[in-house]
């Protein structure tokens, strides 16, 4: 036990960067301002989340409290939204953690147990897990128990549901991960297991998402009955996943009924836990080892033969292009993060809009058409293709992802320029995708002409231009190299969240002159040409912070 405390302890200031932030408040006083945005950042980041959700506890527990039904729905869903969100994609900071950690050779080679390793890497999981999990509880448990002057017995039983929420999704993704695992050779396939299952999980969110907005916009007629809608959601919420639903029953329900259930939850939570460790115990290490297996038979294929397969002659600016594509996309966990935020984001407002009914879509398409609303339309896209590029966080890592290997771009005969380029060129290209998914939704819905889809595309890019590189001075300046795992490099790099702000700095900003030429009544070609200046100055002030400051700070990077 006290072997397992000591790696969780240690787990814990990694994950959490404690020993980092404690040498930089104590020591190193020039970077203190880094924890201390670190922390405001964080602030910031939970605030809106406690924020958003808040909202939703507040409205729906005052529409159940008026039609005089009982209440406990907001639990229900906030719990399962919660424990769904940690069963499907906390598969990927499994994977991270458990077998593409770079400290996982290391571990293995020290006198511990095979569930210690676990068990501390699973506890830290789930610390990190809080992040997200408590933001989306915490608002209706509070919510529910001020609104229904609940006592101290609901607010201690709360706590520990709260803290035990993502035990149950968590353990069972991390069961089917060790024993996938045990006979799959990790090496040769876990990226394509860990691609698929984040396309599966993305294309599962996307689903759920399409198929509420259609039952709220076309099919609630028959729940218009608010006790329908309580049953209902209660129902859906006990078949598709229970622990959800003994949580709401344990809260809510009175005496025995309510210790009983609330007993299940912390009883198969415990069982869970106990039976992870006892089938990590005998198949972690050894799916660890099979992934290091090689076949003895294998041919080995001539210097000729190899050089011809494997090796094209290219510019360098080409092969650093190439490069780049290659680190984001043989890691998965760059790439999910990397190309989600460029490509969901135009296929869930899609989404959002083909969740309507018919008469609604009917009626956004003929608007949208009017010659008088042209205008309005291609501001808008102009706004979604640029917002696109905002959410990339490619371009706010493309020093980071490189880690410790930085030595080799510090060490091949290219400067530091041209990779600077190709990093721009890199993150051009993956801003390019979302703009060219919003582009055909405009060109099959509204019937904008292709030589318009062009215009909008070639006066985006400016806008994106600009951003991609203030978010690769961003990284240059303040590059995270020191990771252990690629899950650190993007998730504890805070050089995304300085990314995303910066950007809708600049959107706000852009906003605000549009608005303005606008409000004029300007022609639109001059709102066309204000705009095209707007962002030809902004890039050209960004291109010269990039490759001065920015070029010479790139060579005295180190890892």
């Amino acid at each position: 036990m006290k072997m397992l405390l000591r790696l969780i302890r240690t787990d814990l200031r990694v994950a959490l960067g404690i020993s980092v932030m404690k040498y930089r408040f104590t020591k190193e006083r020039n970077k203190l301002w880094e924890p201390i945005l670190t922390l405001l950042g964080a602030v910031i980041g939970i605030g809106s989340m406690l924020v958003l959700f808040s909202i939703f506890a507040i409205s729906s527990f005052y529409i159940f409290k008026k039609s005089g039904q009982s209440v406990e729905a907001i639990l229900a869903v906030s719990f399962l939204a919660s424990q769904f969100f940690l069963l499907f994609f906390g598969v990927f900071h499994i994977l991270s953690s458990f077998y593409f950690s770079k400290d996982m050779d290391f571990l293995i080679s020290l006198p511990v147990k095979p569930y210690q390793i676990m068990g501390s890497k699973f506890i830290t999981i789930i610390v990190n897990e809080y992040i997200m999990s408590i933001p989306m509880v915490l608002p209706a448990v509070v919510v529910y128990g001020i609104g229904m002057g609940e006592g101290i017995i609901y607010w201690l039983k709360a706590l520990i549901s709260i803290l035990l929420v993502p035990v149950i999704p968590l353990a069972i993704s991390s069961l089917i991960v060790i024993v996938l695992m045990r006979f799959v050779n990790i090496k040769k396939t876990k990226d394509v297991i860990v691609v698929v299952a984040s396309f599966l999980s993305l294309a599962i969110g996307m689903g759920v998402n399409f198929y509420v907005q259609r039952m709220i916009n076309g099919g609630m007629d028959e729940y218009l009955d608010m006790s329908q809608i309580q049953n209902w959601v209660i129902e859906s919420v006990g078949s598709r996943f229970p622990p959800s639903l003994w949580i709401t029953y344990g809260l809510s329900k009175p005496g025995m009924e309510g210790w009983g259930y609330f007993l299940l939850f912390v009883l198969v939570s415990v069982v869970l836990f106990a039976l992870l460790l006892w089938v990590g115990n005998r198949v972690f290490y050894k799916g660890i080892v099979s992934g290091n297996e090689r076949s003895g038979r294998k041919r080995h294929a001539s210097f000729e033969t190899a050089r011809d397969r494997y090796i094209k002659v290219s510019s360098p600016l080409t092969a650093l292009f190439w490069k780049e594509w290659k680190l984001l996309l043989r890691t998965p966990v760059f790439m999910i993060n990397g190309l989600a935020g460029v490509v969901v984001m135009p296929v869930m407002t899609l989404i959002s809009i083909l969740g309507q009914n018919q008469e609604s879509i009917g009626k956004f398409i003929e608007v949208a058409q009017q010659p008088q609303n042209d205008i309005y339309v291609f501001l808008v896209g102009f706004g979604l293709m640029v917002l696109a590029s905002s959410l990339n966080i490619v371009s706010s890592t493309a020093v980071s992802r490189e880690g410790h290997s930085i030595w080799i771009s510090k060490m091949i005969p290219v400067s530091p320029r041209m990779q600077i380029i190709s990093k721009l060129m890199h993150g051009m290209s993956i801003s390019m995708m979302g703009s060219l998914v919003i582009g055909a939704f405009m060109v099959a819905f509204i019937r904008i002409s292709v030589l318009e889809l062009l215009f909008l595309i070639f006066l985006s890019s400016l806008g994106s231009m600009t951003i991609i590189i203030l978010d690769l001075i961003i990284d240059i300046f303040r590059p995270k190299l020191d990771w252990t795992n690629p899950h650190e490099a993007i998730k504890t790099n805070l050089n995304g969240l300085f990314g995303i702000i910066v950007s809708m700095g600049f959107m706000l900003v852009l906003t605000i002159f549009v608005s303005a030429m606008i409000l004029l009544q300007l022609p639109q070609t001059v709102i066309f040409l204000g705009i095209f200046i707007f962002e030809a100055v902004m890039l050209i002030i960004s291109a010269i912070v990039l490759f001065k400051p920015a070029e010479k700070r790139y060579r005295n990077i180190e890892a």
